[in-house]
């Protein structure tokens, strides 16, 4: 699930933050399948964990 290629190139703060402001939209709209905010999630520990 942490693959550190899957966000190569891009500015890890910058990523976090679209993380955050993207992560905070799915759940207010509420309207996505909650096994894609579940991954992104998981993507999103795995950038800010390691």
């Amino acid at each position: 699930m942490c693959d550190s290629t899957y966000f190569s190139g891009l500015d890890r703060s910058l990523v976090n933050r679209f993380g955050i402001t993207l992560l905070s939209l799915i759940c207010w709209q509420g309207s996505l399948d909650r096994m894609i905010m579940t991954d992104f999630a998981l993507n999103t520990a795995c950038l800010i964990l390691y």
